[in-house]
Formats: structure tokens, C-alpha cells, sequence
């Protein structure tokens, strides 16, 4: 048959279920293809079919160990060896010779595989180091197995570095000879190449064909033999084919073994369709009209099958678009919420048949034919649904007035309902925040404490017209807390509050600047010590001043100059009594100026009795001083003995030796134990020393840098120093003990 086209359009019924069958059996092509048919070429074709059985003997050599030490010839050259003429034993037989074997290369030796040929290991007992560890004493010896090089001979080739090569047994030659491995390939080939080929799948599989199976087809003719077909029995047309079947055939290797050749005559028909804005064309083939799934025909249903999620995505975002307008995150938009999603859901449902439609009529150029009135009723469904979702939207959205209606019916919670939908919807616009003073103050007026405060302040921040009315009442709210803490007792408590409410405004409200005095006179009360009274009473008197506040800050402030007064009898007092006044004096003082009053008549007081003090204190000597005084002098005394009183200064130790009479007798000092020397800010060598005395007294160093020790005497009572460089350690003075 030749093949011939036709360029009318023609489409008889069986074309037309031919081509909707193979359609059916597409993934995502349409239902019915046949109305998309846009041309019909005829191509009959005559295919040449030629199976060919193949029985392969591939040879190979096989070798084994010979004692023989010269080589030999194979009865039959291995060159011109048939592997189909004989058995494997008959093929041994002919080539059975001995060769150079192919491991040694006939010397019988190889390299050792211990030591590669290098004929030294490492020594296995100290592991290659040469040395190891003596159990006895845990030192490192030399290894007596190497001799501390860490290799030995090996053992294996006895230190030659070669060894007898196994592949010969050291005969150098090998028996070699020849074995076949045989397999079958059974091969096909059909010319043209054509799509029928695919559409009728047993033209390909790798056996002989029966009538039965091209019964699709006509059979102009069939050869098969049980060896090679002779090409002189086809016609000149077929001859080329079989001849190159025939050339790819090893005449010494290959054997055909079955050969069969068909010549078919196949009706063929190439539908062309459009569809998706693109053209394929559908080979249809064989008495049943069988269509082919070429790139060619899947063309338009593959664009198709991409492009129509895309367009339902496309329709979903518009769909989402529209929905926006309508929905909303807060709990007033709920009901719509739901109406909104269920609408979306329908039209995203109705967008796959109609998107799906506008593809298949979807021809080259942007043209559209064949457009269904189902796939018509689908888009404009989906095109009311979503005009319905914009009208609900308009509809259900929230306004201003919507709040205020609800104020007014005491509905303060369906307020709040729609004013969180207007804030989301329109943001926080003037109209909106005067709308949401509103619902603030009415939720204020059911609340009490923080939350109420929180509300109460939002709506000050606004500025708005009510915000006056909020200021006024969270000022009322927090006063009224301030009054209780005072009230309570908490003053920090209150003033914390009064900072942190009333930062810039507290000075200015008289209310507030009372109950903040208050606090301060409740802080006063606890003060342990006159300063801290005072402080306390000058803040009371600064946040409001009232005459009883005056009184009592003159009264403190008498009372704390009359406490530093220096111009004191002393004459009449005991040691002990003149130790303990002038404490109590400088304690007053650096009460005082630790408080940092702003006050420099008692500052200058404070300062000049401190000093007063300190000159009180150091006149009062050790030497001589009773147990009264000494405790006087130093409130952390301890009893050693009855002999000896101790006290620690600043590290240093210093011993009082005390007589039967409880007056001490000497004193006895030494520097702390991690260095020694009496080198203290306070309790220097030189203030203990002038202590004792009750007087400064000059420490003598030693003369010689070589010396450890200086003695002098004070009046009648000796010194002893111990020196550490140019550092005294250690002082006795008097009677001292150690």
C-alpha cells in the first residue's frame, strides 16, 4: 500500500469512536476528543518485520598448574577454533597446550605478600618502636627480638622477599586451554520505524509472530526457517532489511538458530486536533483503528494538564481576593467567616470544570470553539458566587454607628464585638478612637483595680473629648490606693506608687503631696538614728510643709547639735566612761555624714566632733589601763588566760598582759599570718604603739640592714621591734606576754 492524505475534513463515526477511545485511555484528555478533530491524513504503510533467534558461544580460556618447565601447542591453533563444532570436552581436547604462566611470567617466584619484597616486618613484640616496658620495674628497655630496630627477617620467604608463586607451583608454566559460554538473543526489527509500531505493542516483543497476532493488519507475506533466511527468497524491496539482520551476525561466534520475516500492510490514519492553544495529531493504525501515545499526540493533553491547576490556583487567588474584603480575624466576622468559606469553596469546586472547558476550546492564535453551555454555566456560577461573597462583604462590614447603637442598649459586649472588626477593618482614624473611648469608659465603669486603671489610661492617651473625664478618674482611682498604703502603713509602697503614677505631677496636687508627706513621716518613725529622722521630716516637709513638720525638724536638729557638742567636763570621768562618750559622740557624726544632710552647720559640727573623738580615744593609753577601759577600747576583747586578753586588728594579733590588780602591764603585737607585717591602714605598728601610750611615739628602726630586731625605751618601759626588711612584724611593749 502507498500512502496518501486528504486535506478535507472527514469524520465518519468509527474515526470518531477510534479517536474518543484512545482518548479515554489518556490521563486528563477529554471525554469526547472526536469533536476537537480538525483534519484526517491518510497513511497507509507496509511494514517489514524480521525476527531473528540467535544461539552465541563466547570463548574463553581457562588455566591450571603444570609440572612441565616447557611450553607446548594446542592440537588445533586457537585462531581458527569453531566453538560449534564439538563439545567442551572435544573443545579442551583440541586446545589443551602448556604456556608461560600469567602470574610469574614464568620465573615460578613472586613478591612475598608479608613483607612486599622488602624482606624486613615490624617486630611483633615491641610492636616497630624497638623498645618495651620492663614489667618489673615499668622502664622502657631495648626489645631483644629486633635488637631495638624495630624490624625482623621475614618468615615467610626467609628475608628473600620472594615467595613460590601459587598459580604455577613454581613451575613457571600453566595447562591452558578453551571452554565456550553460550547464550540466546532473540532479536526484532521493524521497518519504517513508525508510531504503529507503539500502538501495536506484540510488533516489538522479542518472539515469532502468528497469524493471530497481526490479524490487525494484512499479510502480504511470511518466510521463517529453522536456520538463516536466504534473501534471494524475498522480493527486491525486502532484501536490504534481511541483509542487514543477516551483517550484524559473528560468523564464528553467532549462530542463527530461527528467522522469521513478515511484510503488513497497515491501514493508518493522523488525526489532527487542537485543544490548550496548541495542535497534535493521533496516529491511528490497524483494522481496529488502535491510536499511538506519541510526544506528538500527548502534546496539547499534557500543556492541558499544567496549565489547568494553574488556572484553578489563578481562580482561587481571585476567589481569596474577593473573600479579603468580607473576612476578617475577629470574633465579629465569624458568622460571615463561615458563609464566606463555604461561597469560596463552591466556586473554587465550579472553576475546575469551566477552567478546564476554556482550555480544551482553546485553539492556536487565542481562539475559542467548541465552548460547551456546561462549561459556560460553571463560569458564571462561579463569577456570581464571588459578586455574592463582595455583597455580603459590604453588607456585614462594621460601622461606628452599629457601636454606638449597642452603647446605647447597654449591650457594652456587642460594642466591644464590633468595634474590634472596625479597628481591624478602618484602623485606629479619629472617628474610631472617639468610638473607642466610648466603649472603654463603659467597660471601665463595670471593672475595678488595674484593668480599670488600663482603660481608664487608653483612653487619656487618645486625647480625645473624654479623655478629661479619664484623667479625672484614674487620679481619683490612684489617690484613693495611695491613701490606703499610707493608711496601711506600706510608705515605700506609697511613694513607689506616687513615682510611678504622679512622676511629674505630684508636686504640683496638693492631695498627692500630703499623702506623700505622710509617707515620709511613717518612714521617720522607723528611722533608728536622729539623721535618718531628719532626712525623713525634711522630705515630709518639702512634699508639704505645715507647722508641726517645721517643729519637728528644729527639734532633731537641736537635738543632733547638742549630741556632736565638744565642749564637754571629761575631768570627772572614769577612762572607761571617756572611751564609751567619745564613741558615742563619733557614732552621731558619721551618722551625719553618711546622711548627707544638706545642712552645713551640722556637717562642720560632725566633722569637727569626729575628730574630737578620735583625739579622746587616742589619749586613753593601754599601758596601765584597767579591764573596764581595755573593753572600752576594744568591744571584741577576749580572755586567753587569766593572765593575758586578746584582740584581733585588721589581721594583726595583739596580746594585753594584765596583773593580779587587772591592770595591764605590757602589750604584745604581731602582723597577720600571711605576711607578717603590722602594715594596716588603721592599726598600723605606729597607731598601736601610740595607743599604748596614750601619745604618738617614734618607732626606732635598726641600724644595721643585717639586724631583725630594735629595742628602745619609752620613759621607763622598753620597746622591743621585730623587723622584716624595713617592715616591723612584731612589738613588745613593757611587760609583754608572749
Amino acid at each position: 500500500m502507498v500512502g496518501h492524505s486528504s486535506s478535507a475534513l472527514s469524520v465518519d463515526s468509527e474515526l470518531a469512536d477510534a479517536v474518543d477511545q484512545w482518548g479515554r485511555s489518556v490521563f486528563g484528555a477529554p471525554r469526547r476528543l472526536s469533536p476537537l478533530i480538525t483534519a484526517v491524513e491518510f497513511r497507509d504503510e507496509v511494514l517489514h518485520r524480521v525476527f531473528t533467534d540467535v544461539v552465541r558461544r563466547d570463548l574463553r580460556e581457562e588455566r591450571t598448574f603444570a609440572t612441565e618447565r616447557s611450553p607446548s601447542s594446542p592440537r588445533v591453533p586457537l585462531a581458527r577454533v569453531d566453538p560449534f563444532t564439538g563439545t567442551l570436552d572435544s573443545l579442551r581436547a583440541d586446545t589443551l597446550h602448556v604456556a608461560a604462566c600469567t602470574v610469574c611470567g614464568r620465573s615460578g617466584l613472586v613478591w612475598c605478600p608479608s613483607c612486599g619484597g622488602k624482606r624486613f616486618v615490624s617486630c611483633s613484640g615491641c610492636g616497630g618502636t624497638g623498645q618495651v616496658i620492663n614489667i618489673r620495674t615499668k622502664r622502657l628497655n631495648q626489645c631483644k627480638a629486633c635488637k631495638g630496630s624495630g624490624t625482623v627477617g621475614c618468615g615467610p620467604c626467609g628475608a628473600s622477599g620472594k615467595v613460590m608463586c601459587q598459580g604455577c607451583r613454581g613451575s613457571g608454566h600453566q595447562w591452558a586451554w578453551l571452554v565456550f559460554v553460550e547464550t540466546r538473543t532473540p532479536r526484532v526489527r521493524v521497518h519504517p520505524q513508525s508510531p504503529v509500531e507503539l500502538a501495536h505493542p506484540q510488533l516489538g516483543t522479542a518472539r515469532a509472530l502468528t497469524s493471530d497476532d497481526v490479524n490487525a493488519f494484512w499479510l502480504e507475506s511470511e518466510l521463517h526457517t529453522a536456520g538463516p533466511l536466504n534473501p534471494e527468497d524475498l522480493s527486491l524491496e525486502s532484501r536490504p532489511i534481511l541483509q542487514h539482520e543477516l551483517a550484524r551476525i559473528d560468523r564464528r561466534l553467532d549462530r542463527v538458530v530461527f528467522q522469521q520475516y513478515m511484510c503488513l500492510g497497515v491501514v493508518r490514519r493522523d488525526v489532527g486536533y487542537q485543544m490548550c492553544g496548541t495542535a497534535g495529531t493521533v496516529a491511528l493504525s490497524g483494522r481496529p483503528l488502535t491510536g499511538a501515545s506519541t510526544p506528538q499526540a500527548l502534546r496539547p493533553i499534557k500543556r492541558r494538564l499544567s496549565l489547568w491547576p494553574l488556572g484553578v490556583m489563578a481562580a482561587l487567588f481571585g476567589g481569596v481576593t474577593v473573600a479579603a474584603s468580607a473576612m476578617g480575624t475577629a470574633a465579629y466576622f465569624a458568622p460571615t467567616n463561615q458563609v464566606a468559606l463555604l461561597l469560596l469553596l463552591s466556586a473554587t469546586l465550579l472553576s475546575v470544570p469551566w477552567i478546564g472547558g476554556l482550555l480544551r476550546a482553546w485553539r492556536p492564535l487565542v481562539r475559542l470553539r467548541g465552548l460547551r453551555p456546561m462549561d459556560l454555566a460553571a463560569g458564571g456560577l462561579w463569577a456570581m458566587l464571588l459578586v455574592v461573597i463582595a455583597v455580603l462583604g459590604v453588607a456585614t462590614r462594621p460601622t461606628t454607628a452599629a457601636v454606638e447603637e449597642a452603647l446605647a442598649a447597654g449591650d457594652v459586649d456587642r460594642a466591644r464585638l464590633v468595634l474590634d472588626a472596625l479597628i481591624e477593618r478602618e484602623g485606629e482614624s479619629p472617628l474610631v478612637l472617639e468610638v473607642e473611648d466610648a466603649v472603654l469608659m463603659a467597660e471601665a465603669e463595670a471593672i475595678h483595680g488595674p484593668q480599670r486603671l488600663a482603660k481608664l489610661d487608653q483612653v487619656s492617651s487618645h486625647q480625645g473629648t473624654l479623655s478629661p473625664e479619664a484623667q479625672a478618674l484614674a487620679r481619683l482611682e490612684r489617690l484613693a490606693a495611695i491613701r490606703e498604703l499610707v493608711d496601711a502603713g506600706q510608705a515605700d509602697e506609697a511613694i513607689a506608687a506616687i513615682d510611678r503614677d504622679f512622676a511629674k505631677t505630684w508636686k504640683e496636687d496638693p492631695e498627692i503631696a500630703e499623702e506623700r508627706a505622710r509617707a515620709e513621716e511613717l518612714r521617720a518613725e522607723r528611722c533608728a538614728d536622729d539623721p535618718c529622722r531628719l532626712l525623713a521630716w525634711r522630705a515630709a516637709r518639702q512634699a508639704h510643709e505645715t507647722p508641726n513638720r517645721v517643729n519637728a525638724i528644729e527639734e532633731l536638729r537641736a537635738r543632733l547639735l547638742a549630741a556632736l557638742a565638744i565642749d564637754r567636763d571629761l575631768a570627772t570621768l572614769s577612762p572607761a566612761e571617756r572611751v564609751r562618750m567619745s564613741d558615742q559622740v563619733a557614732q552621731v557624726a558619721e551618722h551625719v555624714l553618711a546622711s548627707k544632710l544638706e545642712d552645713a552647720a551640722l556637717v562642720a559640727a560632725a566633722t569637727a566632733a569626729k575628730a574630737w573623738a578620735a583625739e579622746q580615744r587616742a589619749a586613753v593609753a593601754i599601758l596601765g589601763a584597767d579591764g573596764d577601759t581595755l573593753r572600752a577600747l576594744f568591744p571584741e576583747l577576749r580572755e586567753v588566760s587569766t593572765e593575758i586578753a586578746a584582740v584581733s586588728l585588721e589581721g594583726a594579733e595583739v596580746f594585753f598582759t594584765v596583773d593580779t590588780k587587772g591592770s595591764c602591764r605590757g602589750v604584745y603585737a604581731v602582723g597577720p599570718k600571711d605576711h607578717r607585717e603590722l602594715d594596716a591602714a588603721e592599726w598600723s605598728a605606729e597607731r598601736i604603739l601610740a595607743q599604748a601610750f596614750g601619745h604618738p611615739v617614734a618607732i626606732h628602726p635598726v641600724k644595721d640592714p643585717g639586724e631583725v630586731a630594735s629595742s628602745w625605751k619609752e620613759g621607763k618601759t622598753k620597746i622591743v621591734a621585730r623587723w622584716r626588711g624595713r617592715e616591723p612584724v612584731e612589738l613588745r611593749v613593757g611587760e609583754a606576754k608572749p
